[in-house]
């Protein structure tokens, strides 16, 4: 893998050990002041930092005491110098503080990414799940 691949992988690591310590500031860090994101719950888009700060301010304390565990599969990068799109198949899994695996799910993730001032920041983020067509619910498996 050449090291533009890793260096663009890395950022999967960095997002998930922030999402581990609930680091609002280092996952914010990931992003671009910019930012679209279109995520998977109860709002249509995030559009800008401050937007899809608060929405995992709200996130993060909202687990209390437990915890996210993030793990990733299947990623694919295409990048060039300055623009690179990443897509993968992540998994959410919910940790009590006595380490019990309370709930998870899987869904698609992908990025856009920016290399500004020398360091990639993610400019568009989507996270979506197929639809069962019988019964209109989320495959979140």
């Amino acid at each position: 893998m050449d090291t533009l691949n890793e260096e663009i992988r890395g950022l999967l690591a960095q997002y998930g050990k922030a999402v581990w310590d609930k680091d609002l500031d280092s996952f914010l860090e990931l992003y671009d002041q910019e930012i679209c994101v279109y995520d998977l719950w109860n709002v249509w888009s995030y559009d800008g930092l401050e937007a899809w700060g608060k929405m995992v301010k709200g996130w993060f304390s909202g687990l209390q005491e437990d915890r996210d565990d993030v793990s990733f599969l299947d990623t694919i990068v295409k990048a060039n110098q300055d623009f690179a799109t990443l897509y993968t198949l992540v998994t959410y899994k919910g940790i009590s503080a006595t380490g019990v695996e309370l709930r998870h799910m899987k869904c698609r993730m992908t990025w856009v990414l920016k290399k500004k001032n020398g360091l990639w920041r993610i400019i568009h983020e989507h996270s979506s799940c197929p639809v069962k067509m019988a019964d209109m619910q989320l495959m979140l498996e």
